[in-house]
């Protein structure tokens, strides 16, 4: 599954071997999939790798999601990262999201 994820040529079977590793929820695949998510340029891909991980709740997610956000550059795509980091109650994503709004 982590192969198809990150190398088969037909995107639709990645996009699913996302979501499937996304319903793991733990840590190993949030380390599979934030490490698959700066080697694509795909947006959709990206949005699916943002859907899976936001799915696991965990802090090491809301970490994980906080650090892509402050990586990416598509305004979409922060757009709903900060939307997912804002659902949750963790002190960091309560101080990334003042630093946002202190900008």
């Amino acid at each position: 599954m982590v192969d198809i994820a990150k190398n088969d040529k037909d995107m639709k079977a990645r996009e699913r071997a996302i979501l499937m590793l996304g319903d793991a929820k733990d840590d190993e695949m949030l380390d599979m999939l934030s490490d698959i998510y700066p080697k694509t340029d795909d947006v959709r891909l990206k949005q699916r790798i943002i859907f899976a991980i936001g799915q696991n709740k965990s802090d090491k997610a809301i970490y994980k999601l906080i650090e892509i956000a402050r990586k990416e550059e598509d305004v979409d795509l922060r757009k709903h990262l900060v939307f997912l980091i804002s659902q949750s109650k963790n002190e960091e994503a309560i101080k990334f999201l003042k630093e946002i709004i202190e900008k």
